[in-house]
Protein backbone atom coordinates (compact mmCIF):
# COMPACT_ATOMS: atom_id res chain seq x y z
CA UNK A 1 0.00 0.00 0.00
CA UNK A 2 1.35 3.39 -0.93
CA UNK A 3 -0.63 6.30 -0.14
CA UNK A 4 1.19 8.43 -2.11
CA UNK A 5 0.28 7.03 -5.47
CA UNK A 6 -3.18 5.97 -7.08
CA UNK A 7 -4.50 2.68 -5.19
CA UNK A 8 -5.60 -0.05 -6.80
CA UNK A 9 -9.21 -0.16 -5.31
CA UNK A 10 -9.31 -3.79 -5.67
CA UNK A 11 -6.45 -3.84 -3.48
CA UNK A 12 -8.47 -1.72 -0.64
CA UNK A 13 -11.31 -4.37 -0.79
CA UNK A 14 -9.07 -7.18 0.17
CA UNK A 15 -7.36 -5.04 2.80
CA UNK A 16 -10.55 -3.92 4.55
CA UNK A 17 -11.98 -7.09 4.80
CA UNK A 18 -9.41 -8.90 6.45
CA UNK A 19 -8.70 -5.85 8.63
CA UNK A 20 -11.80 -5.02 9.96
CA UNK A 21 -12.16 -8.99 11.22
CA UNK A 22 -8.68 -8.44 12.84
CA UNK A 23 -9.84 -5.07 14.73
CA UNK A 24 -12.99 -7.19 15.90
CA UNK A 25 -10.34 -10.09 17.17
CA UNK A 26 -8.13 -7.02 18.66
CA UNK A 27 -11.39 -5.23 20.25
CA UNK A 28 -12.57 -8.82 21.90
CA UNK A 29 -9.68 -9.05 23.39
CA UNK A 30 -8.44 -5.98 24.42
CA UNK A 31 -10.41 -6.42 27.59
CA UNK A 32 -7.42 -7.80 28.97
CA UNK A 33 -6.15 -4.48 29.27
CA UNK A 34 -3.07 -4.52 27.94
CA UNK A 35 -1.46 -1.16 26.21
CA UNK A 36 0.09 -3.37 23.45
CA UNK A 37 -3.33 -4.56 21.99
CA UNK A 38 -4.87 -1.09 22.34
CA UNK A 39 -2.57 0.22 20.26
CA UNK A 40 -2.83 -2.43 17.91
CA UNK A 41 -6.03 -2.13 17.56
CA UNK A 42 -5.60 1.40 16.86
CA UNK A 43 -3.35 1.19 14.18
CA UNK A 44 -5.31 -1.49 12.53
CA UNK A 45 -8.40 0.83 12.91
CA UNK A 46 -6.45 3.93 11.00
CA UNK A 47 -5.57 1.38 8.17
CA UNK A 48 -8.69 0.33 7.38
CA UNK A 49 -10.37 3.92 7.69
CA UNK A 50 -7.16 5.16 5.02
CA UNK A 51 -8.43 2.16 2.82
CA UNK A 52 -12.34 3.14 2.96
CA UNK A 53 -11.10 6.60 1.71
CA UNK A 54 -9.31 5.00 -0.93
CA UNK A 55 -12.36 3.61 -2.01
CA UNK A 56 -14.61 6.59 -1.54
CA UNK A 57 -12.31 8.52 -3.30
CA UNK A 58 -11.40 6.35 -6.52
CA UNK A 59 -12.86 7.42 -10.05
CA UNK A 60 -15.38 4.94 -9.78
CA UNK A 61 -16.96 5.69 -6.32
CA UNK A 62 -16.77 9.35 -6.93
CA UNK A 63 -17.43 9.88 -10.38
CA UNK A 64 -20.04 7.31 -10.91
CA UNK A 65 -22.10 6.78 -7.86
CA UNK A 66 -22.30 10.80 -7.44
CA UNK A 67 -23.99 10.49 -10.90
CA UNK A 68 -26.36 8.20 -9.62
CA UNK A 69 -26.12 5.56 -12.81
CA UNK A 70 -23.61 5.00 -15.29
CA UNK A 71 -23.25 5.82 -19.22
CA UNK A 72 -23.18 1.76 -19.78
CA UNK A 73 -24.81 -0.78 -18.47
CA UNK A 74 -22.44 -2.57 -15.38
CA UNK A 75 -19.03 -0.87 -16.63
CA UNK A 76 -18.00 -0.54 -13.15
CA UNK A 77 -20.37 -2.92 -11.29
CA UNK A 78 -17.41 -5.20 -10.11
CA UNK A 79 -15.85 -2.51 -8.62
CA UNK A 80 -18.73 -0.95 -6.80
CA UNK A 81 -20.06 -4.90 -5.94
CA UNK A 82 -16.75 -5.68 -4.07
CA UNK A 83 -16.18 -2.11 -2.58
CA UNK A 84 -19.50 -2.15 -1.37
CA UNK A 85 -18.86 -5.61 0.43
CA UNK A 86 -15.77 -3.66 1.98
CA UNK A 87 -17.63 -0.58 3.05
CA UNK A 88 -19.78 -2.65 4.75
CA UNK A 89 -17.01 -3.76 6.68
CA UNK A 90 -15.54 -0.46 6.78
CA UNK A 91 -19.00 1.05 8.28
CA UNK A 92 -19.10 -1.32 10.99
CA UNK A 93 -15.61 -0.50 12.33
CA UNK A 94 -15.96 3.41 11.97
CA UNK A 95 -18.76 3.05 14.25
CA UNK A 96 -17.24 1.68 16.87
CA UNK A 97 -14.19 4.09 16.74
CA UNK A 98 -14.60 7.42 19.70
CA UNK A 99 -12.28 9.17 17.10
CA UNK A 100 -10.83 9.26 13.82
CA UNK A 101 -6.86 10.08 12.71
CA UNK A 102 -5.67 9.80 9.34
CA UNK A 103 -2.67 7.87 8.75
CA UNK A 104 -0.20 10.83 9.37
CA UNK A 105 -2.25 11.11 12.91
CA UNK A 106 -3.89 14.44 12.72
CA UNK A 107 -7.45 14.30 13.13
CA UNK A 108 -9.60 13.30 9.97
CA UNK A 109 -13.33 14.21 11.07
CA UNK A 110 -15.39 12.82 13.79
CA UNK A 111 -16.67 9.50 13.37
CA UNK A 112 -20.26 10.45 12.83
CA UNK A 113 -19.33 12.60 9.52
CA UNK A 114 -16.97 9.91 8.40
CA UNK A 115 -20.23 6.84 9.11
CA UNK A 116 -22.14 9.21 7.14
CA UNK A 117 -20.15 9.75 4.63
CA UNK A 118 -19.76 5.74 4.19
CA UNK A 119 -23.66 5.46 4.62
CA UNK A 120 -24.41 7.49 1.82
CA UNK A 121 -22.17 5.88 -0.76
CA UNK A 122 -23.40 2.40 0.42
CA UNK A 123 -26.83 3.66 -0.46
CA UNK A 124 -25.55 5.03 -4.12
CA UNK A 125 -23.69 1.83 -4.54
CA UNK A 126 -27.35 -0.22 -3.60
CA UNK A 127 -29.23 1.88 -5.94
CA UNK A 128 -26.15 1.40 -8.61
CA UNK A 129 -26.60 -2.48 -8.69
CA UNK A 130 -30.43 -2.62 -8.57
CA UNK A 131 -30.15 -0.10 -11.69
CA UNK A 132 -27.11 -1.96 -12.88
CA UNK A 133 -29.22 -5.52 -12.71
CA UNK A 134 -32.48 -3.73 -14.77
CA UNK A 135 -30.21 -2.77 -17.48
CA UNK A 136 -30.38 -6.54 -18.43
CA UNK A 137 -33.71 -7.18 -20.50
CA UNK A 138 -34.59 -10.57 -19.19
CA UNK A 139 -36.87 -11.64 -23.06
CA UNK A 140 -33.81 -10.82 -24.70
CA UNK A 141 -31.10 -12.41 -22.29
CA UNK A 142 -29.58 -15.13 -22.86
CA UNK A 143 -27.67 -14.57 -19.50
CA UNK A 144 -30.92 -14.95 -16.63
CA UNK A 145 -31.99 -12.78 -14.54
CA UNK A 146 -31.21 -11.73 -10.95
CA UNK A 147 -27.32 -11.45 -11.22
CA UNK A 148 -24.72 -8.94 -11.56
CA UNK A 149 -22.71 -8.89 -15.28
CA UNK A 150 -20.06 -7.83 -16.61
CA UNK A 151 -18.69 -6.60 -19.81
CA UNK A 152 -18.21 -2.95 -20.20
CA UNK A 153 -20.66 -1.55 -22.74
CA UNK A 154 -22.25 -4.87 -23.83
CA UNK A 155 -22.92 -7.17 -20.72
CA UNK A 156 -21.45 -10.27 -21.75
CA UNK A 157 -21.68 -12.66 -18.38
CA UNK A 158 -23.04 -12.98 -14.99
CA UNK A 159 -20.42 -12.90 -12.28
CA UNK A 160 -21.15 -15.37 -9.56
CA UNK A 161 -18.48 -13.68 -7.61
CA UNK A 162 -20.04 -10.27 -8.01
CA UNK A 163 -23.14 -11.56 -7.12
CA UNK A 164 -21.68 -13.15 -3.99
CA UNK A 165 -20.30 -9.63 -2.89
CA UNK A 166 -23.40 -8.04 -3.96
CA UNK A 167 -25.04 -10.54 -1.16
CA UNK A 168 -22.56 -10.41 1.30
CA UNK A 169 -22.78 -6.58 1.70
CA UNK A 170 -26.40 -6.58 2.06
CA UNK A 171 -26.52 -9.28 4.65
CA UNK A 172 -23.80 -7.07 6.47
CA UNK A 173 -25.68 -4.48 6.06
CA UNK A 174 -29.14 -5.84 6.82
CA UNK A 175 -27.46 -7.37 10.16
CA UNK A 176 -25.84 -4.35 11.35
CA UNK A 177 -29.55 -2.25 11.27
CA UNK A 178 -30.94 -4.95 13.41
Amino acid sequence: YDPDNDVNTNYCIWQIQAFARFHRVLQQHQTQGTLELALESSEVAKYVVDMCLDILNSKSWRVELSRGRGFYPNLQTVEIACGLDALADGIRLVETLDSVVDSSGGDLTDTQELANRIQRNINNAVDYLGWAQDQVDPLESELGQGGLGYGGIQILEQRLDVTGHAISALTKLVSRSR
